[in-house]
């Protein structure tokens, strides 16, 4: 089984190669169709030709596309994302720099999702057709049609400046306090965790519901199991895969979410990174951006596959 398990990640990982070298192309090739000349930008006001040409041999962009792709991404293999055609920072420091506060909010927008999300989905399937039910299913409607940008606002409103139980913007490195870092991620969490709550009920409400009215939880009945270790023993075990594939889907979701979130309460993450930089049209640090985000993605989409092989073993000899 160990040697099957191990295979079967090699084959994905060997999967994976092939994706970051199209979005490693696709990055980069997508940023030269932007409008706009990054070396005229970075020249200064009113520059001079020399100076502009003298720009772009900095930053190598008086070569052919193909030849600037092949440069940047035998550079990235050596873990050179270039720096800053702003700041002439780093580009992988910006990125260490900024990375962990977006992944604290996504961390702590997760788990309000599942903790919230599964036991209301359990409710309503254990209710099923009961005003419970419909009250649990309308919320999560709603959830999913707010935005999370308008739920933001509403929050800081609220309890930021009416209530002042929390902070409205800024944030806490979590290397540097951890409550402090916490506190200031709770609204931009629960604003980020909404639409993800509502669907984790909707889906562990359908999928539970499924599971209740077969044939085994029925064998189970007459067995004379409780309901109770039914439901979250069996249960919940049957729908594990189901459930883990809603979760990597969110997080990806959420990955993409937090670029409005951190604009709203103005937190220095990743998104603000790559905002900021965009509208400078700072091509490195945009490229340096969003490639760190294609691989972190595929990197949680690879544990989820290896997540599913241990819930699920049978899944190997598919």
């Amino acid at each position: 089984m160990i040697s099957i398990r191990l295979r079967a990640i090699g084959t994905r990982v060997l999967q994976v190669i092939p994706t970051i070298l199209l979005a490693t192309f696709l990055v980069f090739g997508l940023m030269h169709l932007v409008a706009g000349d990054p070396a005229v930008l970075y020249a200064g006001e009113n520059p001079t030709m020399e100076r502009i040409e003298q720009v772009r041999r900095q930053f190598g962009l008086d070569q052919p596309f193909l030849v600037q792709y092949a440069n940047w991404v035998g550079k990235v293999l050596t873990g050179d994302l270039s720096v800053s055609m702003m700041s002439a920072e780093p580009v992988l420091d910006a990125i260490w720099r900024t990375l962990p506060y977006t992944l604290l909010i996504v961390s702590v927008s997760l788990c309000l999702s599942v903790l919230v999300g599964v036991p209301l989905g359990v409710a309503a399937a254990t209710r099923s057709r009961t005003p419970l039910d419909s009250a649990i299913m309308g919320v999560s409607s709603l959830g999913i049609a707010v935005p999370n940008f308008w739920l933001a606002m509403l929050l800081i409103t609220a309890f930021a400046l009416n209530c002042q139980w929390f902070p409205a913007t800024g944030a806490v490195p979590l290397t540097e306090n951890a409550l402090s870092a916490l506190y200031h991620t709770v609204l931009p969490a629960i604003a980020l965790a909404a639409s993800g709550t509502a669907e984790i009920a909707r889906q562990t409400r359908g999928a539970l519901s499924e599971v209740l009215a077969s044939q085994y939880v029925r064998t189970l009945q007459a067995k004379g199991l409780s309901r109770a270790r039914i439901v979250y023993l069996h249960g919940l075990k049957n729908i594990g895969v189901t459930l883990l594939t809603v979760m990597g889907l969110l997080i990806n979701r959420l990955l993409g979410a937090t670029v409005v979130i951190e604009a709203v309460f103005a937190i220095p993450g990743i998104g603000s990174l790559v905002v900021q930089a965009a509208l400078a049209k700072d091509f490195p640090v945009v490229q340096g951006v969003v490639l760190a985000m294609v691989v972190l993605v595929l990197v949680i989409n690879l544990v989820i596959d290896i997540l599913y092989t241990v819930i699920d073993p049978r899944i190997l000899r598919q």
